[in-house]
């Protein structure tokens, strides 16, 4: 990487999009300053539930995290922004142990976004759920 100069890394960086701090910063000190210095609001180290449940690996750090750090209302963000995106993978070991509000976040989000498959699992698991 030492041959890349950091324009060029910018640019690449630029396709990760905003709100991925905790995902492109421990890479290296490069790679965290470079991915600072192209976003353009003041939140440029804040890391999106929407980013965080794009994998399971990702969502498994993001659990880890909220609640080392109390974080209030983590799972209902997690469970909102991975019904949004259909990530019913995510969904499974997310919901495993949260509050029955949260399942009503996630039918109520599953819904809005046309996610039949997510509707289905929840009422396979929950019953009826009214919204």
């Amino acid at each position: 990487m030492d041959g890349i100069g950091n324009d060029v890394l910018a640019h690449v960086l630029e396709f990760v999009g905003p709100n991925n701090f905790l995902y492109v910063a421990p890479v290296n000190r490069r790679f965290r300053d470079v991915y600072k210095s192209i976003q353009t609001t003041t939140h440029s180290t804040n890391t999106s539930f929407e980013a965080d449940v794009e994998t399971l690996s990702f969502a498994t750090a993001m659990v880890q995290v909220c609640r080392e750090r109390q974080v209030i209302n983590w799972d209902k963000n997690a469970a909102h922004a991975a019904a949004k995106r259909g990530r019913l993978n995510i969904l499974r070991p997310l919901l495993a142990t949260v509050r029955t509000r949260v399942w009503v976040t996630v039918a109520d989000t599953a819904a809005k976004y046309g996610h039949m498959d997510i509707l289905e699992w929840v009422r396979s698991e929950r019953g009826t759920i009214f919204l």
